[in-house]
């Protein structure tokens, strides 16, 4: 929950420190936000990297993941995906099947930190699943489907 104890709750609780928060994202055992300066903020469960932070300690409270400039954020079951206001596309987590989308497999302990995928720039949005699935969206309306192991990408780019 992000509030620095494992106290379950039955009310919604404010996380204390921030109060600028422009999105959040929540799949399972992680979470991801990000703050109108475009800082990323994650915790939670992170056994196979899911957190991006180069370690495979869980966190009890928001820390921030390198620089700003983050638009948006997905939280898959282990893996994450982000854009960067550049346009730019950034994974990490658990990447046995694939999840991580830069064409490799067969990383079961997890990519640590975020790393860029591909060279496009024009990335619109970003969803991460569960039994994964990553889903992307551009302004011009075409779709492309990728299927890794169980995984299943779409992705939309004007770059296609």
């Amino acid at each position: 929950m992000g509030l620095g104890d494992t106290v379950t709750r039955g009310e919604p609780t404010k996380i204390t420190g921030q109060t600028t928060w422009q999105s959040v994202s929540s799949h399972g055992v992680s979470t991801g936000a990000i703050l109108s300066d475009g800082s990323l903020y994650v915790w939670g469960y992170n056994g196979n990297y899911n957190l991006g932070l180069g370690d495979l300690v869980n966190r009890s409270s928001p820390n921030k993941l390198g620089s700003s400039n983050w638009q948006e954020i997905s939280m898959g079951l282990y893996h994450t995906t982000a854009i960067r206001y550049d346009g730019s596309l950034w994974s990490w987590g658990y990447n046995a099947n694939g999840e991580i989308g830069n064409n490799t497999s067969g990383t079961t302990g997890g990519v640590s930190t975020p790393i860029q995928i591909s060279s496009l720039t024009n990335w619109k949005r970003v969803i991460a699943g569960g039994n994964p699935v990553s889903v992307l969206w551009s302004s011009n309306g075409n779709v492309n489907i990728a299927a890794q192991g169980f995984t299943v990408a779409i992705a939309v780019a004007t770059d296609f």
